[in-house]
């Protein structure tokens, strides 16, 4: 795996929240090429990071229910001082997601954010910080069951905003959500980071140039792995740890990100 440390810059960001960690990692797929000491493993390496926030943008399990027990076990020990933040991805749905999200959020400090969102104070100052579901659908067409938990989610820290009497264009927003294709309109409600999976960053690369990156995933979307840019909001794609289909990485390791907002 490769550890990542990137600074991102959120525009009118408060002098309190700059320098503000984040450990990202996602697409775990726990499950056949993910056993509980690999996880356990990487868990000591996130812990050791010693990032302000952890999170998580989903696909936590691979294809069944029963994965998310041996997930559990591995990450019951994930610490950030701030706290640590999940959403489900579509593998998740695979199975049962009840099931997966009532073990993630009973048997490890993983908040879920179904739809949701949690207003969170670092140095005094408030950050909001925001989570979708996903579905099933892997592609990156059009899905408007996804673009309604989107509106809810976002409808929800509006509300939460407001309620504390804070102009919501001025709080610094950062977005959980699994898969990386719509930023487009993701961006229309204001986010001011957006942090993703989905994609393993191509996971088999046969080669890259620039911004174009020969695989699979690079068929389906232009959006593969790094740091975007869409209106006024940033996203950036982690690689992910895990493995689909068959367990091989070519020309694009395991990612977990250190991010610094600045």
């Amino acid at each position: 795996y490769e550890i990542v440390k990137t600074n991102i810059k959120i525009p009118n960001l408060p002098p309190e929240l700059k320098g503000t960690t984040i450990s990202l990692f996602c697409d775990i797929h726990s499950g056949p090429y993910m056993k509980e000491d690999m996880m356990r493993e990487y868990t000591e390496v996130i812990n050791d990071l010693k990032s302000d926030l952890i999170f998580i943008p989903g696909d936590f399990t691979n294809s069944n229910k029963m994965e998310v027990h041996p997930l559990a076990n591995a990450f019951k020990d994930l610490k950030a001082p701030h706290g640590v933040y999940g959403v489900l991805g579509n593998h998740d749905y695979f199975s049962d997601p009840e099931y997966v999200a009532k073990v993630i959020s009973d048997e490890t400090p993983v908040k879920l954010l179904r739809n949701d969102s949690e207003l969170i104070s670092i140095n005094g100052n408030k950050l909001c910080i925001i989570g979708s579901n996903d579905t099933r659908q892997s592609g990156a067409e059009f899905d408007p069951v996804l673009m309604s938990y989107f509106d809810i989610a976002f409808n929800k820290a509006k509300k939460i905003i407001s309620e504390n009497n804070i102009d919501y264009l001025q709080i610094p927003k950062l977005a959980l959500i699994h898969k990386p294709y719509f930023i487009d309109q993701l961006s229309e409600m204001n986010p001011d980071l957006v942090l993703c999976g989905h994609t393993h960053g191509g996971q088999v690369v046969l080669a890259s140039f620039g911004n174009i990156n020969l695989s699979f995933a690079g068929i389906v979307s232009k959006y593969i792995s790094g740091l975007y840019e869409s209106g006024n909001s940033k996203m950036y794609i982690s690689r992910g740890i895990g493995s689909v289909a068959l367990p091989i990485r070519f020309n694009c390791k395991p990612e977990i990100t250190k991010i610094t907002l600045i």
